[in-house]
């Protein structure tokens, strides 16, 4: 026992051995996970989920307010698209540094709160638009008519009910002073609810103002007597235009189309596709594709391929028809927009071909579509698209977890792969949910698939919540884990390794001595780590010496039914010969 107290000094010299060997799973497992291009869908993303002793800090999480809204504008001129969480982390920026916020800083985000969130619900994106506003409100941000302007705004385009008296009501208790943009915005709101008289009173009151009658406010009469059901009064607006000295552009022939394309006229849509030609005011592809959500929120999806036919596929015409499929399933219509995507050209988009579904499978999961249509989907695509599952199961990880189970068995039954860190996300909700009995049915799902329960499941996202606020024991858990399918070696080196990897030696000595098994090499260097930590040397050397004495064991042919229940071994040092090794 003496030259096993002594060899413990050889601890305290351990620096290069704990930089070598010391255990972290989430590097190990990405490593694993990039061997085959399957993994890779679903691996670095979840290796983060939760964060341990020895995980970075985010280097977004120090980014400022500046550099965000830098970021979130790039996006939208980029992508016509941004995502709701780099939205909701600004909002989030303001609350903590409500110095830096400005009246610009704010009137941009609630311009983001509209169609550039074609993947949200509308109910969604105005409840997030209110948010914002209450928070601006709250910080004392000054609100002119340019912030309802574009609260008016994100109103129109996420099909928000109001009545625009009550919204002049609200401007006139503020001492907020319309203008041109704000009447014609309220016009607009009458021309969609196919109120032409409303929408007269309105005109009447901007002459009485002095306000011009622009381009923009035709646009909108044309929708207004199309949803009025006059469409013979809708065409005649262009007359009236020019009577005006007003040139129909684009958006005039595309506010016909649509309005042509609520009635199913699809004569009609031709010549006014025809119509902007010969005028020099040709339609561009996201115009055509206004006129084919137009089709299919009228239910006119037969009509759709024909509009569809017209499309130049100009440079972009992938990103427009992305954001067109996120607003039509969102809406509820998924076959419309898979006669889109079919339109789509792989070889222009930058993910080569290949990934081109995944954002069509991910809006379907996160719009909790039924299974059968999403496994219709992928197997339609499966040709060109491989990896749909894998990348469908990573988006119901992250928030569907009633479709987790579906996809792994239709991985499975396609002979896919399931790896552990698969079962992670679900372990972190269940930790958070503070479910002990979902923790252990999860270790459970993943031996019933024939999973490896690894180290990194066990360590990393098992039992810091078990052994934590799970307020479970050493003994609770190991017999939980065995009850589940789980090999006592694994369990027993992953309790050592947890209590190491927090410098609690004492615990990692119990843990050896209480519940003998075959120790793993690399717990050395979890040891130097945590003694370099907290100088516990005696239980160091107590484990140490189980280490060598489970190696010792291995040798003369001891099995794990053995090692699982024998006595305290000891009687020779074999640490020297360790470290010699």
């Amino acid at each position: 026992m003496s030259a096993l107290l002594r060899s413990v000094r050889v601890l305290q010299s351990l620096k290069s051995v704990t930089q070598i060997s010391i255990y972290n799973g989430a590097v190990n497992i990405i490593k694993n996970v990039q061997a085959s291009s399957c993994s890779q869908i679903i691996g670095a993303r979840f290796c983060s989920v939760q964060t341990t002793q020895r995980e970075r800090r985010d280097p977004d999480s120090q980014r400022g307010l500046k550099d965000l809204l830098a970021r979130l504008d790039f996006m939208g001129r980029q992508n016509g698209r941004i995502p709701k969480n780099a939205i909701d982390e600004i909002h989030r920026k303001f609350k903590l540094s409500s110095s830096e916020v400005s009246s610009t800083n704010g009137l941009m985000l609630l311009r983001c709160c509209g169609s550039l969130m074609p993947d949200e619900l509308p109910a969604t994106r105005t409840e997030l638009a209110h948010s914002i506003w209450d928070t601006l409100e709250q910080l004392g941000v000054p609100l002119d008519s340019s912030h309802y302007n574009a609260l008016l705004r994100v109103y129109l385009e996420n099909d928000h009910e109001f009545l625009p008296l009550d919204f002049l009501t609200k401007l006139d208790a503020k001492s907020i002073e319309p203008n041109r943009v704000t009447y014609q915005r309220l016009l607009t709101r009458y021309t969609n609810m196919g109120d032409i008289e409303g929408a007269g009173k309105v005109l009447e009151f901007m002459k009485e103002k002095s306000l011009p009658i622009n381009e923009s406010i035709f646009n909108s009469l044309i929708i207004g007597h199309s949803r009025a059901n006059d469409l013979p009064s809708a065409l005649e607006t262009l007359t009236m235009m020019r009577e005006k000295g007003l040139e129909p552009s684009i958006d005039t022939y595309t506010a016909l189309a649509i309005a042509q394309a609520e009635h199913g006229d699809i004569d009609g849509i031709n010549g006014t596709i025809v119509l902007a030609q010969e005028n020099e005011q040709a339609m561009h592809d996201r115009d055509l594709l206004d006129v084919v959500f137009a089709l299919a929120s009228k239910g006119h999806k037969e009509l759709i391929p024909q509009v569809l036919s017209s499309m130049k596929k100009a440079l972009g015409y992938n990103y427009d028809c992305k954001n067109t499929i996120f607003r039509l399933v969102t809406a509820g219509h998924d076959e419309e927009a898979r006669i889109v995507y079919e339109t789509m050209d792989p070889s222009s988009d930058r993910s080569a071909g290949q990934m081109l579904g995944v954002f069509f499978v991910n809006h379907l999961v996160n719009s909790d579509r039924p299974f059968s249509s999403i496994l219709s989907l992928c197997e339609h695509l499966s040709t060109s698209s491989p990896f749909l599952l894998q990348y469908g199961l990573k988006a119901a990880l992250e928030g569907n977890h009633k479709l987790v189970a579906p996809f792994m068995d239709a991985i499975q039954a396609n002979s896919g792969t399931i790896r552990p860190h698969y079962f992670w996300p679900t372990l972190v909700n269940n930790a958070r949910e503070m479910d002990v009995k979902g923790v252990f049915h999860t270790l459970k799902e993943m031996t019933s698939r024939g999973v490896s329960v690894n180290l990194a499941t066990l360590v990393d996202y098992t039992l810091p919540f078990l052994l934590g606020k799970g307020n479970l024991t050493v003994s609770e858990v190991v017999d939980r884990c065995k009850g589940n399918g789980l090999l006592w070696n694994d369990i027993i080196n992953a309790v050592i390794r947890y209590y190491l990897m927090r410098n609690d030696v004492e615990s990692a000595a119990n843990t050896a001595d209480n519940f003998p098994a075959f120790l793993h090499r690399s717990v050395i260097g979890d040891l130097g780590y945590a003694v370099q930590n907290c100088s516990a040397y005696d239980d160091a050397a107590l484990l140490l010496n189980k280490l060598a004495s489970t190696r010792n064991n291995s040798q003369d042919g001891s099995t794990e039914e053995a090692l699982e229940g024998a006595a305290d071994v000891g009687g020779h040092d074999a640490i020297g010969r360790f470290f010699m090794d």
